[in-house]
């Protein structure tokens, strides 16, 4: 299962844009989704305890349209931290 945090806005690269952080059960799972998908491999960010890709704008509406699961935050990090 791919996961979705909870939006919000941010300001980068000179705009106000909607964010979110992505993540999923497996390491695996999610790098073979983003890839499918047209995610690009520079959007992943591995931090320890907290594997992710950081999605932006119609990426976001994208993801969920093709079944991604959005969490609460505190959610997102519990799952997160299972990736492996």
């Amino acid at each position: 299962m791919i996961y979705v945090d909870t939006e919000r806005t941010i300001f980068f690269r000179g705009a106000w844009r909607r964010h979110v952080h992505c993540t999923a059960d497996s390491l695996v799972e999610l790098h073979q989704m983003m890839q499918q998908w047209g995610i690009p491999p520079r959007a992943f960010h591995d931090k320890p305890g907290l594997p992710h890709y950081d999605l932006f704008d119609e990426a976001i509406e994208f993801v969920l349209n093709q079944g991604a699961l959005q969490v609460v935050r505190r959610e997102f990090i519990r799952l997160a931290k299972l990736c492996r």
